[in-house]
């Protein structure tokens, strides 16, 4: 049977601008599977990801993958569905398709990327002036003025926080310590800060912002269906209008929410024991080395980029897991329970009863706890009879509220619950457990906080797996970015530091964090 696929019309962009015709060429196939180099691919992330929500399009494509770094699109799709030619044809349309852009969407990246480039290009270039500068003694005029120029964008944020928030931010102490840098003649070390810190700032949004499109690519519908999705599943859609909300709170997690206004808090001690500090020594220097220290800062560029980096990973294999609490909370998972009908589902094929006793042993071997609930006494002794390494796993209940008491109880021991089922997660016991992880077996639109979409136990153990490293990859990035500035700060304040040392080390260890961050998948 051949399928014919066409480009639906009402996708075609209406207002879009004149395109340049995008080359491309096969350098490997073989049936079923293409390799495609695409230049535009090397250094266009927007056609990458426009490309994608295209290719996310079809059935029949079944898998596609783009290596940026090379320019390459790897294409799988079902050969005896579909012959090569009518890919071909359809490839050519959407990889052309993919370079047509809406005028205000082109020009709010343009003027986001000139904002960008005149950012750490004004900062750069006041670097390079204070360093030629610096022996030749040239007038505060130059020097100084550069870097209150590429200081502006530091400036704006502080006054609109301030204004619109009525608080004193991080921000503030940031301008103090540049202010200070600039009154002692250390124009290298406030133009290397402005430097780094727009250096870091840029690759923690250029890359947030990379992974947040792949991820919304990912799960965006447009009235089409996800590849790993069946034909009897429905993903919840996330609506354009509602993107920015949803990458907000994929960001947020109980860690940033504990550490924010402990970082505020702080600010108003700081610059007290700063101002003490200037007070006993009489030597600005050493009076504003601690003003550089901000915890909150560190966790507000590591934690992100780990999150987003996990929940594509996870999304990638099947797995969807609804925001950063929640990933926070799967690593924080000791006790799985699963709804009986919803486990044995997962075991019906041979090969997965002959695995059941290795992922038993996996779930010991990790101290999970794991308990398949079941309400029909017969059922039980037959589960018992035919998988006796479930034994002592099986719980029967006759009704609702016993296993609401089973799972009361386990609260008691202070387990940390995973509830297991294909429900839609709004009934008493799944409120009962800290994460709710569906199935969607059926046709409907889940509220879990994770679907398995993949129906595989061991990608469960996996994405369990993948939260706690997502949360040991944030710590460890925070120590990255934290120990080493507190050294400086402690050197700074007691033996007066080296601006400029300070500088590198505060500003360097930030980008080796964000960096770290991106370990975060295993």
């Amino acid at each position: 049977m051949t399928t014919k696929l066409s480009i639906p019309q009402t996708t075609i962009l209406q207002n879009s601008v004149s395109v340049v015709k995008i080359n491309w060429e096969i350098i490997h196939q073989i049936p079923g599977r293409l390799r495609i180099r695409i230049s535009q691919l090397i250094w266009d992330g927007q056609y990458k990801n426009r490309l994608q929500r295209w290719l996310l399009k079809t059935h029949t494509i079944t898998e596609s993958r783009i290596n940026g770094a090379a320019g390459c699109l790897i294409v799988s799709y079902k050969e005896d569905v579909v012959p090569e030619k009518v890919i071909l044809d359809y490839l050519e349309q959407v990889i052309q398709l993919a370079a047509q852009e809406p005028e205000k969407d082109q020009v709010a990246n343009e003027i986001e990327e000139q904002q960008a480039s005149q950012n750490i290009g004004l900062s750069a270039l006041a670097m390079a002036v204070a360093l030629v500068g610096s022996p030749l003694e040239w007038p505060f005029l130059l020097t100084g003025g550069l870097i209150l120029a590429a200081s502006v964008p530091l400036w704006q944020r502080f006054s609109q926080t301030l204004i619109h928030q009525r608080q004193i931010t991080v921000d503030f102490l940031d301008l103090l310590w540049l202010s200070a840098q600039l009154v002692g003649g250390n124009y290298l070390a406030a133009s290397l800060a402005l430097y780094l810190g727009t250096t870091a700032e840029n690759l923690h949004q250029d890359k947030l912002q990379q992974l947040e499109n792949e991820l919304y690519v990912l799960f965006e519908q447009e009235d089409h269906k996800i590849h790993w999705l069946s034909e009897q599943q429905k993903f919840v859609p996330i609506r354009p209008e509602d993107k920015d909300n949803w990458l907000h709170s994929l960001e947020e997690t109980e860690l940033m929410q504990q550490v924010k206004p402990i970082a505020q808090g702080a600010i108003v001690p700081t610059l007290l024991i700063s101002g003490g500090i200037g007070l006993l020594t009489n030597d600005l220097g050493r009076a504003s080395a601690l003003l550089p220290l901000d915890v909150g800062v560190s966790l507000r560029g590591v934690t992100p980029l780990a999150v987003v980096s996990a929940l594509i990973t996870a999304a990638r294999t099947g797995v969807y897991i609804r925001n950063g609490r929640t990933l926070e909370k799967l690593a924080q998972i000791d006790t799985l329970v699963f709804a009986a009908k919803s486990f044995f589902a997962l075991i019906t094929t041979e090969k997965a009863v002959n695995t059941l006793d290795k992922i038993i042993e996996e779930l010991d071997r990790r101290s999970f706890s794991f308990y398949v609930v079941i309400n029909d006494e017969e059922e039980a002794l037959k589960w018992t009879e035919q998988l006796k390494d479930l034994k002592n796993n099986l719980c029967f209940v006759e009704d609702g509220k016993q296993l609401d008491k089973f799972i009361e109880q386990l609260r008691h021991e202070s387990r940390t619950i995973a509830w297991i089922d294909n429900t839609t997660g709004d009934d008493l016991t799944t409120l009962q457990a800290e994460v709710t992880i569906s199935l969607a077996n059926e046709l409907y639109q889940s509220q879990a906080d994770v679907i398995l979409h993949n129906h595989d136990l061991y990608s469960l153990i996996y994405t369990l797996d993948l939260a706690k490293h997502t949360l040991i990859t944030v710590y460890s990035s925070l120590a990255i970015a934290i120990l080493p500035n507190l050294v400086a700060v402690s050197l700074g304040v007691a033996f007066g530091l080296n601006p400029i040392i300070a500088v590198m080390i505060n500003g360097g260890s930030a980008i080796l964090a964000e960096l770290n961050s991106l370990n975060s998948t295993k």
